[in-house]
């Protein structure tokens, strides 16, 4: 039966059948849909699941509940599909009508519809909550438009290796709505497998949007929205919007980067003059507030200043001063002493890649441990001041121990003054800073690096996990693709996404770990809990993997978190 036929089965107004709503709402969960935002319709009004009392039931039978709801959603995601339901079980064929309606429900993958012209229901930043679809994945409203292509990409994989294994040949009517950008086109259709519909053209797609020449490119110019997201007045969007975003990609390295130069701007205006004013005049009040609002840039802050250092900068040659020289005003501010995050991160964490000699390596820790986590987390956090310079002096770079030396002791020095100036000022502009930049430092890389293969811990695919979620890819420029910065570190992080999608095959080959929904801070809280569970849901899994059951995801991560003994680490890292 076509789940998918374009009719509807109009349902009478007047039935108060509190039990029938209930039931569809129960099967929904049951179905893997516990998180997705159901509504009910009856003619053209709408209640909301869970509202104070109860509407009136838009249906007498449990099929036909289930059928609206399905249409709801559908409606909800601004593609209006119109569905028979057919008779019978129905936590089973209804279940599979929803399923299919559903995923009908959001935009095509074609190269003019995807993440373009139509809004998909896996990235919206409306309020919704998020999607839970029947294979466990969930899609935020806050995903990146490539996060989200990406997680589309590897659920149809999914769907299609689970269709492969009961023996269907898994195949999907695409139809493709006219465009809206430019001259309209005449809709196409076309009947594809999913793999051949989803990687060309998700390809197509997110390399399209990192083009400056071509339409459909999009500057990242807000963290916590994309520009086609953004509505304002017709007078502000085009004598406000329009020319900063014009004057900040000219100002910016690269054209995609606007946001650095609206974070640059934001930095400058908030925290350079408040510490100031600390200084001059100190109170408790204005010390909190300003305390909680470096709190909330310092993440931000930190992963852009991480693309500063691999690309030796982020603004235009033009400007090759101020991009020299504001870190020096602003690293302090949130936490970092002068050129420490370079010289470890680049020239110390990149040579080593979290191998023995990784002064910030995992891999003598058993990952899950709590005991072994504070003392990985002591010992950077005390000694790194003193560990760091004396790796440059064993391996010969005694140049870079002495520059790591000279800017440390510096940098507490002027920390010592500033002290003796206005030591509550101090405390909170400098030092809290500190404390808490290193703490999180700690904390997330130890969920960067918690999962190694014991068979080949010295590969990057191996040692290192890739994480499509809102924190890492939204507000910090991609660091979840950590696996695609360390195959390649002067990748640009606009970048990140599209490598992944072509070298998924790769990735899947060389058994990477891929998550979705989680963080690398959350990722080491849940290790620290013994909570494989959650984090096995989180995974998403390629390749082999998907053949895996939930137990048997357990068990694989477990086996990556064992620590390495040094005979281990004699054998296997050569």
């Amino acid at each position: 039966m076509d789940y998918t036929a374009l009719v509807y089965e109009y349902i009478e107004e007047g039935e108060n059948d509190k039990e029938v709503i209930e039931k569809s709402l129960g099967f929904f969960r049951d179905a893997g849909f516990s998180h997705t935002y159901i509504s009910l319709a009856c003619n053209w009004k709408r209640w909301r699941v869970g509202a104070p009392s109860w509407a009136p039931a838009v249906g007498s039978r449990l099929m036909s509940a289930a059928a609206l709801c399905v249409a709801e959603l559908a409606r909800e995601f601004q593609r209006p599909r119109r569905i028979v339901m057919p008779t019978g079980d129905p936590l089973g064929e209804v279940g599979g009508a929803a399923l299919a309606l559903l995923m009908e429900a959001s935009p095509c993958q074609c190269v003019d519809c995807l993440g373009h012209s139509h809004p998909s229901p896996y990235s919206r930043s409306d309020g919704m909550p998020p999607i839970v679809t029947m294979d466990g994945l969930v899609f935020s409203p806050g995903l990146t438009k490539p996060d989200s292509l990406i997680l589309r990409n590897l659920a149809a994989d999914i769907r299609a290796a689970s269709a492969t294994r009961q023996g269907i040949t898994p195949r999907r009517h695409h139809v493709c709505p006219p465009a809206t950008n430019g001259s309209a086109q005449a809709a196409t259709e076309k009947v594809a497998s999913q793999d051949e519909l989803g990687d060309a053209d998700t390809l197509a797609t997110l390399s399209a949007m990192n083009d400056p020449k071509d339409a459909r490119f999009e500057p990242t110019v807000f963290s916590g929205t994309d520009i086609n997201d953004i509505r304002l007045p017709e007078f502000l969007d085009s004598w406000i919007l329009r020319p900063y975003i014009r004057m900040a990609r000219s100002f910016a390295r690269v054209e995609t980067d606007v946001v650095m130069i609206t974070h640059l701007l934001l930095y400058f205006t908030t925290s350079v003059p408040s510490a100031a004013f600390l200084y001059w005049h100190f109170t408790w009040v204005h010390g909190f507030l300003h305390f909680i609002m470096q709190v909330s840039y310092i993440g931000s802050y930190t992963l852009m200043m991480h693309q500063h250092i691999h690309m030796r900068g982020i603004l235009c040659r033009q400007l090759w001063a101020f991009d020299m020289l504001f870190p020096y005003i602003t690293d302090p501010l949130m936490g970092h002493s002068w050129n420490s995050y370079y010289y470890h991160h680049v020239k110390h964490h990149h040579v080593e890649g979290n191998g023995p000699n990784d002064l910030s390596s995992t891999v003598r820790y058993q990952r899950d441990s709590l005991v072994h986590f504070l003392h990985y987390f002591a010992r950077f956090f005390f000694l790194i001041w003193l560990d760091l310079p004396l790796y440059f002096l064993r391996k010969g770079r005694t140049y870079l121990a002495a520059k790591m030396t000279f800017w440390e002791i510096g940098y507490y020095g002027v920390l010592y003054g500033m002290y003796q100036l206005n030591h509550r000022a101090t405390l909170v502009v400098f030092i809290l800073p500190l404390l808490l930049l290193r703490s999180g430092l700690m904390l997330g890389n130890w969920g960067q690096h918690a999962f190694v293969d014991h068979d080949e811990p010295n590969s990057d695919y191996r040692s290192s996990i890739t994480l499509i979620d809102v924190p890492s890819n939204r507000y910090s420029f991609n660091d979840g693709y950590h696996t695609s910065h360390h195959l390649n570190p002067l990748r640009h992080w606009r970048e990140h996404p599209v490598s992944f999608i072509k070298d998924k095959g790769l990735y899947a080959a060389q058994q990477a770990l891929v998550f979705h929904n989680i963080d690398y801070l959350m990722i080491t809280v849940r290790l620290l809990m013994k909570d494989y569970h959650t984090l096995a849901k989180c995974m998403v899994p390629i390749g082999d993997q998907i053949q895996l059951t939930l137990d048997e995801r357990v068990n694989l991560l477990k086996r990556h978190t064992m620590r390495f003994s040094e005979e281990e680490i004699r054998a296997k890292f050569k």
